[in-house]
């Protein structure tokens, strides 16, 4: 791969947390620009203990120390998602497990008076971040959840969904973690034969994902994509306590073509009305093209509105669409941390691990994205306000040397030729 480009660059040394696996950003009780890094190397008899750890951005980027480095024991956390009142939900090989963030108690202080109403609110303080402490009772409730591979809380908070390793698709209540819904796997050997009467996966879940109001599930599947397979699109009933998940479609369906031949990866909904969620999709080596594309889906219809390359080498990990919808930034197989532009899908930033590439995320204001891979390492990249895709340059230096060719030319006419 070359010489690695040190910018941004923060390396966890064996003592603080070793080979990254997940992460996410958060502001929680005053505290901006948190992420949250969960990863090991197997337990203590590898001597790199399994750790969960919270740090928080400056001027985007990880300085040294952490706020939170909390031992999690023999089992290696591999994927998180986090409520809004500080409940941590972390999937192990064996079960997930419910953390809590421990805080200092809240300090406030009194704005003075104002006319409006709301210039007499009362403003936060920031509260000491002190502790991740797991909540036995909690977890309990969860023992019986194994070899789960995703999950994500909804984004009122009230419901918790799960994706298993063998396409077992379960949406709980929160925090009593009822079973709302419950979708089985569907035996292998249906192929890709249409089964509009039973859907489901017939793989792992890698990756499920909440539209904005909780209007739809999307599940995505390591199984090869096909007409009922890969990716499935739930519409979201409630009434009252009661939730049932309806088929919506399949995505690879609007794709268009049966050349499309691999499996979907990674995911990310947009919260802005235009209703967009782009997905990842990786070439399983059967179609012609580069090995992963970028894909835009209408919400509503489930149609594909446009298509782009993500890599020529290399597979999807991982992707996440930034908080303000200007750009996509997914990981790779060969250790890349991509960023594309949403509205183009043309590529604008490039960095790199040394190997594979696990998570990403960003923070909330979408002015940073955060890779990181089983080398230890994770990546700050600075997402500039002016994008300029690596296209547009190209175009621009074209431009450039077009005009100096036509100058030098009028040049040569006007000089050269009038003094022969």
């Amino acid at each position: 791969m070359g010489k690695i480009d040190m910018t941004g660059l923060r390396k966890f040394g064996a003592k603080e947390l070793g080979p990254l696996y997940c992460s996410l950003s958060a502001n929680f009780k005053g505290n901006k620009d948190l992420v949250l890094f969960g990863g090991g190397a197997g337990g203590m008899h590898s001597g790199i203990a399994n750790r969960l750890v919270i740090c928080q951005l400056k001027d985007g980027l990880l300085p040294e120390g952490t706020l939170v480095n909390q031992q999690v024991g023999e089992e290696l956390p591999t994927r998180m998602t986090l409520h809004p009142d500080g409940s941590l939900v972390c999937i192990f090989s064996n079960a997930p497990r419910v953390f809590e963030i421990q805080t200092k108690k809240e300090a406030k202080k009194e704005k003075e008076e104002k006319e409006s109403e709301e210039d007499k609110e009362e403003e936060e303080e920031a509260e000491t971040i002190t502790g991740l402490v797991e909540v036995a009772e909690k977890s309990a409730k969860l023992k019986d959840f194994k070899e789960q591979k995703c999950c994500e809380f909804s984004k009122d908070g009230t419901m918790l969904a799960f994706g298993s390793e063998e396409g077992h698709v379960k949406v709980v209540s929160w925090p009593a973690m009822k079973t709302l819904w419950d979708c089985a796997p569907v035996p292998s050997e249906r192929g890709n034969k249409i089964d509009k009467d039973k859907p489901g996966h017939t793989k792992a879940v890698t990756d499920i994902l909440w539209s904005p109001e909780d209007a739809f599930l999307l599940t995505i599947s390591s199984e090869r994509a096909g007409p009922n397979t890969g990716a499935i699109m739930w519409g979201v009933e409630r009434e009252g306590e009661s939730v049932s998940l309806k088929l919506a479609g399949y995505l690879w369906d609007t794709l268009g073509a049966a050349k499309w031949t691999g499996s979907f990866r990674g995911g990310s909904f947009s919260s802005s009305k235009e209703g967009l969620v782009v997905v990842g999709f990786n070439n399983n080596g059967l179609m012609k093209g580069p090995d992963s594309f970028l894909c835009k889906f209408d919400v509503a219809s489930l149609k594909c509105k446009e298509y782009g390359t993500c890599t020529k080498d290399g597979k999807i990990t991982s992707l996440a669409l930034s908080p303000d919808h200007r750009t996509i930034t997914s990981g790779t197989s060969e250790g890349e941390a991509l960023v594309h532009s949403t509205e183009s899908l043309k590529n604008v930033l490039k960095f790199s691990h040394l190997v594979f590439t696990t998570s990403v995320c960003y923070s909330l204001d979408g002015s940073t994205a955060v890779s990181t891979s089983a080398d230890g390492s994770a990546r700050c990249i600075s997402i500039p306000a002016n994008l300029k895709t690596r296209s547009t340059m190209a175009l621009l230096l074209h431009l450039i040397v077009a005009i100096l060719v036509l100058l030098a030319a009028a040049y040569y006419q006007q000089v050269v030729l009038k003094n022969a």
